[in-house]
């Protein structure tokens, strides 16, 4: 199949891009609470990170069949957002369904850009592509895990506000939190590199 490489390349380096804006207005998220109207410009600049690295998706799909899977597990994320919440039994799955459709969107992305590199031989950067995944294959296993004993020692202790049942679930959310950021360093590394490659 012949790919139209300075697309992909630029779509990739679009979603990098978008998702380091999200990082940083994140990260901008700490000022935000010391100086109130920072709150409207962290808001505005994870909307437009959002919206550029959706816009480089969207500009993939018609390069692989892998690429057209992710855009349409994304419009699942987002009517599947629409209702998760941790209010009720109902919310909680559609967030957990949330959290699965986010991984196969991931999963998609990967697929398909291991596909465009390997028609231009690029052995090494699918190798990464094959690491990024298994790190957020680890990193959702992590999450549901810390998730897991959180509400495990809630249910055991009552409340989690006494100090030795909040030891347990604090440590499992900074590993998870650990491992998700490794993840995510790899995956913006590998949309990085191969949209420099395909260049």
């Amino acid at each position: 199949m012949e790919y139209n490489y300075e697309k992909v390349a630029q779509s990739l380096r679009l979603m990098y891009v978008g998702n380091m804006i999200i990082i940083a207005s994140i990260l901008c998220t700490i000022l935000a609470w010391i100086i109130p109207p920072l709150i409207f410009l962290v808001s505005m600049a994870v909307l437009g990170g959002t919206v550029i690295s959706l816009v480089g998706l969207v500009k993939l799909r018609n390069e692989h069949q892998a690429y057209r899977n992710a855009v349409i597990t994304l419009v699942i994320v987002f009517v599947v957002g629409l209702f998760a919440n941790d209010e009720t039994i109902f919310g909680a799955l559609m967030s957990m369904a949330q959290d699965i459709c986010n991984l196969l969107m991931t999963y998609f992305v990967i697929k398909g850009t291991n596909a465009v590199l390997q028609s231009r031989g690029a052995a090494g950067q699918m190798e990464l592509g094959k690491k990024a995944w298994r790190w957020q294959l680890i990193s959702f296993g992590a999450a549901f895990l810390s998730g897991g004993i959180t509400l495990l020692c809630l249910l055991l202790s009552g409340s989690l506000l006494d100090s030795p049942s909040l030891i347990l679930p604090l440590i499992s959310v900074f590993a998870s939190l650990a491992i998700s950021l490794v993840a995510l360093v790899y995956y913006l590394r590998y949309l990085k590199q191969s949209s420099e490659f395909l260049i």
